[in-house]
Order: C-alpha cells, then sequence, then structure tokens
C-alpha cells in the first residue's frame, strides 16, 4: 500500500520521510525555523502560570492563617470581654446590697446617711437585760468634769462626763465603785472636733454658738439631726451609760439661722427623752428652764447653770417637788475666795434640795466646792 504522500511522516513509521507537495514547502520551512522559539515561549507561558498559581496558593495560605490569628483574637477578645462584664455584675450587685442596707439605716425623709462615731454604734442594738432605771433624788452627790483628764477620786453617787471622751473602761471602773454615770454630749450643737463632724451636712448648720469656737446651732427639726442623735444614743447605751446629758436643748431662745419655735423646740426635746428611755437611759433636762414645767414629766432629773446669777432656781422646784434631782453648777473663783457668799449661796442651795457645786467654766477640774460635803 502507497503511504499518502500528503503528509511529510507516517505515524506507524516515524523516522521516515516522505515527499511533500510543492505548495506547502515553503510555510513547514518557516514553522520548522520558530518551532524552537515558540516552544520555548510556551513553556516559559506555562512557568509563569505554575508560579502564578503558587503564589496564589500561598497567598492565600497567609491570608488563612491571619484569618485563624484574627479568630482566635476575637474569640481570646470574647473572652476577657464576658469575664470582664461578668466582674462588673458582681460589683453591681454588691453596690446594690451595700445601698439597699444604707437606706434600711436612714430615715425616710433623711437624704443623708451617717456614719456612726464609732464602729460599735450600729443602728441595731444587741439584746439585753434592762438595767434597773436610775433616778437620782434630791440631794445626790455628783462631780462634772467634761475636760482635762478625769479626776476619778471623788467620793460622789454620780459622775457626768463626756460621752466621747472616756473610755468604757473607765466608766465601768466608776460603776465597779458603786457610782452611776451620766454621759453628756451636746444635742443641740454641732461640734467640729467630733469624730461624727463630717456627718452633718451643711443645710442643718446655723450660726455660731455664742463665745464657742467650733460650733454652730443645728436644725433641730431635721431628720438627719435627730439620726445623729440617735446613734449617740446607741453609742451612751453601748459604753454603759446610766443616764444621758443633752446639752443645748433651749435653741428656740438664740439666734440660730433657723426659724426655731418652742412647739419645735418642745417636740425635740420629748423626742430626745423618748429615745433615751427607749435604750433604757435615764435623761435630764439641760437647762431650758422656761419649758421645766411642760418637759418635767418626761425627764428624770435637770442639771442648770448659774440658776443663782440669773435668778432662776425657783422654777426647778418642778423637778425637787416630783422627787428628781436638781444637778446645779455655779461659775466662778471669787465664789471660791469669799467664804460669807459661798456659804450663804450653799446654805439656801441645800435648803432647796440641789445639788450644787462651784467650779470653772471650762468644767476641768481646776477647782471645786461641793456645797453638800464640803
Amino acid at each position: 500500500m502507497q503511504p499518502n504522500s500528503t503528509y511529510g511522516t507516517n505515524s506507524a513509521q516515524k523516522g521516515r520521510t516522505y515527499p511533500v507537495k510543492s505548495a506547502f514547502a515553503p510555510c513547514l520551512r518557516a514553522f520548522k525555523a520558530i518551532a524552537p522559539v515558540g516552544w520555548c515561549l510556551l513553556c516559559a507561558a506555562f512557568l509563569i502560570a505554575c508560579q502564578d498559581t503558587r503564589n496564589i496558593e500561598e497567598q492565600s495560605s497567609e491570608e488563612h492563617n491571619e484569618l485563624n490569628e484574627l479568630n482566635a483574637v476575637s474569640e481570646n477578645k470574647s473572652i476577657a470581654r464576658a469575664a470582664n462584664v461578668t466582674a462588673i455584675k458582681t460589683e453591681i450587685k454588691a453596690d446594690v446590697a451595700n445601698l439597699t442596707h444604707q437606706r434600711s439605716l436612714t430615715p425616710k425623709s433623711a437624704t443623708h446617711q451617717p456614719t456612726p462615731p464609732e464602729p460599735e454604734t450600729a443602728a441595731a442594738l444587741p439584746d439585753e437585760v434592762p438595767r434597773k432605771p436610775f433616778q437620782p433624788v434630791p440631794g445626790t452627790s455628783w462631780q462634772w468634769q467634761l475636760s482635762g483628764t478625769l479626776n476619778t477620786s471623788y467620793d460622789v453617787a454620780v459622775y457626768d462626763i463626756d460621752l466621747f471622751d472616756i473610755p468604757k473602761t473607765t466608766i465601768q471602773q466608776l460603776q465597779t465603785e458603786g457610782r452611776s454615770v451620766i454621759c453628756y454630749f451636746s444635742a443641740g450643737s454641732f461640734e467640729d472636733w467630733r469624730i461624727d463632724a463630717s456627718d452633718f451636712t451643711q443645710e442643718v448648720l446655723g450660726k455660731p454658738l455664742g463665745n464657742w469656737p467650733g460650733e454652730r446651732w443645728l436644725d433641730i427639726r431635721s431628720p438627719i439631726v435627730r439620726q445623729l442623735m440617735s446613734i449617740r444614743l446607741n453609742l451612751a447605751k453601748l459604753k454603759g451609760c446610766d443616764a444621758v446629758e443633752p446639752d443645748n436643748v433651749d435653741a428656740y431662745t438664740h439666734d440660730t439661722g433657723f426659724p426655731l419655735s418652742a412647739a419645735d423646740q418642745l417636740d425635740y426635746n420629748r423626742w430626745l427623752a423618748q429615745q433615751a428611755h427607749e435604750r433604757g437611759l435615764s435623761v435630764g433636762l439641760k437647762n431650758n428652764l422656761e419649758q421645766m414645767k411642760e418637759l418635767e414629766p418626761e425627764f428624770d432629773f435637770a442639771i442648770v447653770e448659774q440658776c443663782s446669777l440669773y435668778g432662776e432656781c425657783e422654777r426647778l422646784k418642778v423637778f425637787t417637788a416630783s422627787g428628781k434631782a436638781v444637778f446645779r453648777a455655779e461659775y466662778g473663783e471669787s465664789l471660791m475666795g469669799d467664804e460669807i457668799l459661798r456659804n450663804s449661796l450653799c446654805k439656801i442651795s441645800n435648803r432647796e434640795g440641789h445639788s450644787t457645786l462651784i467650779l470653772p467654766q471650762l468644767l476641768n477640774d481646776r477647782f471645786r466646792f461641793d456645797c453638800l460635803n464640803d
């Protein structure tokens, strides 16, 4: 069989060459000439395409790794954020619980929650066996000292001392020796040196109190003031005081900076007496001779200063007539140096059933004369 002469090669016989028609010769020669170059270009293109594919795969891999890292970071941030939110929620719950507790201790009409003067003065007091009420009778001996180192050597039935300054151990010592203890605090004035001074808000502070530095009158109508006085009464109970002496309870007769009326004062003083009695404390009415007749039924004794100087001692009969003690102080060294005047004053005092001391106005035990015993 003759091979087809149209083709230059036979697939069955690769090594042999056959004649080609003359019309295709130029094209064939040209193809042979450029074939090596074409193959090179084709290979180059193939290699470039492979490299591009590899680069794309590598880039895709890097992007995938970066995406994984971002996801991991995001997940860690989410975990951290969740932990932070949990911590914040815990703090909020604690704050809410604390606020709820504080509000439970604050009167509904108060806008400020005071801080107790001492850690032991909690709002809720532990139950105790009620003590026998302290009811001093006319002629009861006493010592009154509110500043300086307390002198506990006087042979008297009653000591009147500062609520804040004297420790509980001293009160217990006096009671062990058979003495009753009255604890003094100011119920009508702010004192800037007291441990609870920062709890008095500005709106309850009035004008300065006479010549007493650091003192200002209080608005006794304020529930904030009453809350603070309740805390002080708690302190008196916890320290074991037998009675209290709330001072400056005649504010309505002074220029306090507040429009206080006699009715305001009566209401406040009766409230003080009620609060003291609820805690098992006896309570004395300090000065306020103008309202003694109205207030005597609520109070257990009276404490007055210089009624002789102001000619007001006659008003004290309302207490002695009810079998209640009148603890009285007259100030001035002139009385100590004038034996005739002093003896005359003491004679009248003893006849009226008063327990009168001649003392320095600072009540620092610099000198002392007792009309009952000296």
